[in-house]
């Protein structure tokens, strides 16, 4: 994946601290990191991230964890919340 992931990251951990949440849609995301992969609509890359794949180590390293809407197989992905 071609996405820098630590601008949104931190940004995350700064807004955590002031919320107990922060919930994104997809596109959001991909504005935030440049990430143009049509995968970020699949819930196995999310649900991957959740398990702690190769290349989200910052998010666990961070302290952050993710819940994502709709969480149904064959239903693309529209938003993700992030908590600690």
């Amino acid at each position: 994946m071609q996405a820098d992931w630590t601008p949104l990251i931190g940004d995350l951990q700064i807004k955590l601290d002031r919320q107990r949440q922060v919930s994104m849609s997809v596109g959001e995301i991909v504005a935030a990191t440049h990430c143009h992969d049509p995968s970020l609509r699949e819930r196995w890359f999310w649900r991957a991230s959740q398990l702690g794949a190769k290349g989200f180590e910052n998010f666990t390293d961070a302290g952050l964890r993710l819940r994502f809407f709709p969480d149904a197989r064959r239903h693309d992905v529209e938003t993700v919340t992030f908590y600690r």
